[in-house]
């Protein structure tokens, strides 16, 4: 789970390398991997997902962008 700003939750699902599920701003988006040079880049016609570490960023396809961190899972 990730917190992105404007406080806005999301949540990334991997289900292979190649393919991934996003769920953000109430709605979900299968994601194919996108080759890039630093972190893990995921994304379809319209929106993308980036991330290294525990930062990440979300694109829509009319260039807004969001910044989100990940949420450590309590009781770790």
């Amino acid at each position: 789970a990730m917190n992105c700003s404007g406080n806005h939750p999301a949540q990334v699902t991997l289900y292979s390398p190649a393919e991934a599920k996003l769920n953000f701003e109430e709605k979900s988006y299968v994601l194919n991997r996108i080759e890039t040079a630093s972190g893990v880049q995921y994304g379809n016609s319209d929106i993308t997902f980036w991330n290294k570490g525990i930062d990440a960023m979300i694109i829509r396809k009319d260039g807004t962008m969001t910044t989100c961190t990940y949420m450590p899972r309590s009781g770790l």
